[in-house]
């Protein structure tokens, strides 16, 4: 068992499993593919070891930390275990299946949320956000649409629990706070009397147009006539 790779770990317990720096990923790889591909007892000696040392006060989410200890609480708030962030892609040996969709923010626009399982049999998501979440956008409303959610609850995560968000637990999706609909509305209002605005101009100057090429026929032949009657 590679004692120094756990405790090197530890010190990284805060970064994010997606982190960019190259260094803490291959440390992180590393580790997690040796004991994915160690004997069952060897994975228990390991999650013995790590089981004993002291538990982080704060564990955030989808971190290093998450991996090592976010299996190894017995309470997680308003959600249940196998639907929480901090024990999902954890080191534990109980292999935990949500039971529901499970959605992450990210917080970058325009794509903030991301689905980290693919139960598309289920129409209840369980969407976790930032601190600052105040709404969603109409086109991420319509993103969850897409992957037939018809309920949804809202959690943030505090103090190693997900809290719900302000009493949005099992709503319909038409319920969640979300921009209005009327602000893509107007914009479309706008844009189609822009373009009809723009279309009576064509139309007007095509008219225009017509009536200059008719009158510059009609005297023209009128010209070639008279010529012709004064040679006659």
């Amino acid at each position: 068992m590679d004692k120094l790779k756990i405790d090197l770990l530890l010190k990284y317990q805060d970064e994010s499993l997606n982190n960019k720096n190259k260094q803490i990923i291959f440390i992180f790889k590393e580790f997690k593919e040796k004991y994915e591909k160690s004997s069952l007892k060897d994975q228990k000696q390991i999650r013995e070891y790590i089981s004993a040392l002291p538990r982080p006060t704060s564990i955030k989410v989808n971190t290093i930390g998450s991996y090592l200890f976010g299996c190894n609480q017995n309470y997680y708030g308003d959600t249940e275990k196998n639907n929480s962030l901090l024990c999902y892609n954890n080191i534990n040996e109980e292999k935990l299946t949500p039971n529901k969709q499970i959605w992450v923010s990210n917080n970058k626009k325009p794509n903030r949320f991301r689905q980290i399982n693919y139960p598309e049999r289920y129409d209840h998501g369980y969407i976790y956000v930032e601190d600052d979440f105040n709404q969603f956008t109409q086109q991420e409303i319509e993103m969850f649409r897409s992957y037939n959610l018809r309920k949804i609850s809202i959690y943030t995560t505090q103090n190693m629990k997900h809290i719900i968000y302000k009493d949005y637990d099992n709503i319909n999706l038409d319920l969640a706070p979300q921009e209005p609909k009327i602000k893509l509305e107007s914009e479309y209002v706008t844009l189609k009397k822009k373009f009809n605005d723009n279309y009576n101009w064509i139309i007007i100057v095509v008219l225009i147009l017509l009536i200059l090429i008719f009158l510059f026929y009609f005297f023209q032949k009128r010209k070639i006539e008279d010529n012709f009657k004064r040679k006659s």
